[in-house]
């Protein structure tokens, strides 16, 4: 196990929620459930990750191969607004390994349209990896709706090696937190897509300012959380997940299933509120310069650190606290989602932060992706901290922000 993993299976190990994410897939048409079982199964033995458990030996862990088949969960719906029940259902129960696997899938069927939500442990997929594994069941998929047989993956399970990212262990010192336990957490989800003129409008925004989408997304975000009081009003920091596969030498592709991201925090003054146009520039700016002088070998010797006198779960937590808003965004999604007698529609990323949040110390976090030129945004919050109400006000205000810009 590399050291991101150690340290996102300590989090797991102790939390009552879980150190997972879910990737929300609502499609159109006909859902064969013995086809997608079978695909299903022929992915699963192309990858050794999604063959795999965990097992714990108090502090220790490790993986080891299961015998375990993946199953898949059945619900039915009238309406849409049943799918957040069904989500929660297959997200909230944790990862237990000791012989089960660290994924679940699950089928919702409505009239002529249903949802398939896929659920992994963060040891074993980050975001882009997820997706691609998506992609390779739903072409397998077509393949046997078609009578075709399933094709060889390119791509099985690498581990990569950190050396290639000049990465050197080095003591640091360790910031604990008081002690916390999350028994009483309730957490919860909020989604919402823009059209693909706007979609199109924001890129184009982003290429006549030279800012990528992930600043001007944060950027809005920050601005919310602000404007409704849920983060400090003068300063607070800015989040980003940093995926590190381009940093690996060579590169490493999408498809590769091992956690490879880290967070880098920017600070942000709000003394003078920004405009979204300045702080998206800041943004973007300050992460490149922390990239380039080095923060993610930083964040990843911090990780090793913290992880270094084998730690318990508890132990751990009191290591791993974050605060503020946390944007993850995996980008624009590779394929178009057409696979013969299912096409996918929506594509909903959803990020559980259960196991790095303190009750009194308000975090949320937002999940970006890009599909079929339309912008989908996942708000994850905790209820203790958000009511409902307030969450959806803070998301139609990103939204509404994003929408609001123009091109010259």
């Amino acid at each position: 196990m590399n050291i991101i993993e150690r340290g996102e299976c300590l989090l797991d190990a102790g939390s009552s929620g879980n150190m997972n994410f879910s990737v929300i897939c609502c499609y159109r048409g006909t859902c064969e459930l013995d086809l997608l079982r079978a695909a299903l199964s022929h992915v699963q033995s192309e990858h050794i990750l999604l063959q795999s458990t965990i097992y714990w030996d108090e502090q220790f862990c490790e993986f080891h191969r299961t015998n375990e088949r993946i199953e898949l969960s059945l619900y039915t719906y009238q309406q849409e607004s049943q799918w957040k029940e069904i989500v929660d259902e297959q997200m909230r129960p944790k990862f237990t390994g000791q012989g089960n696997l660290l994924w679940r899938v699950a089928v919702a069927l409505g009239e002529q349209q249903g949802l398939i939500v896929f659920s992994f442990h963060h040891a074993i997929a980050d975001g882009l990896s997820a997706v691609a594994i998506i992609n390779q069941v739903l072409e397998t998929y077509c393949l046997l709706s078609q009578g075709n047989s399933p094709s060889k993956f390119q791509f099985t399970d690498v581990v990569p090696d950190l050396d290639s990212l000049n990465f050197k262990t080095t003591v640091s010192t360790i910031q604990e937190q008081p002690k916390r336990t999350d028994d009483e957490l309730k957490s919860s989800y909020l989604m919402v897509e823009l059209d693909n003129s706007t979609t199109q409008r924001i890129i184009d925004w982003n290429h006549e300012h030279k800012v990528h989408m992930n600043a001007t997304i944060n950027s809005a975000f920050t601005l919310a959380l602000s404007k409704y009081e849920f983060i400090n009003s003068k300063q607070t920091i800015a989040t980003t997940v940093v995926n590190l596969r381009r940093f690996f030498q060579p590169s490493l592709p999408w498809q590769i299933m091992r956690l490879l991201r880290v967070c880098l925090e920017t600070p942000v003054d709000l003394l003078v509120t920004p405009t979204i146009e300045s702080l998206a520039s800041y943004l973007d700016q300050q992460l490149y310069i922390q990239l380039e002088n080095g923060d993610h070998l930083v964040a990843l010797n911090s990780i090793a650190t913290a992880v270094s006198d084998n730690p318990s779960p508890q132990r751990y937590w009191q290591r791993s606290v974050r605060s503020g808003g946390i944007i993850t965004n995996i980008g624009q999604i590779p394929f178009d989602g057409d696979y013969g007698i299912l096409n996918l529609e929506k594509i909903f990323f959803v990020a559980n932060i259960e196991p790095i949040v303190l009750t009194h110390k308000n975090c949320a976090v937002i999940g970006a992706l890009t599909f079929k030129n339309k912008l989908f945004l996942t708000l994850f919050y905790i209820k203790q901290q958000l009511s409902q109400e307030h969450a959806k006000e803070i998301l139609v205000d990103v939204k509404q922000r994003l929408e609001s810009l123009t091109v010259n």
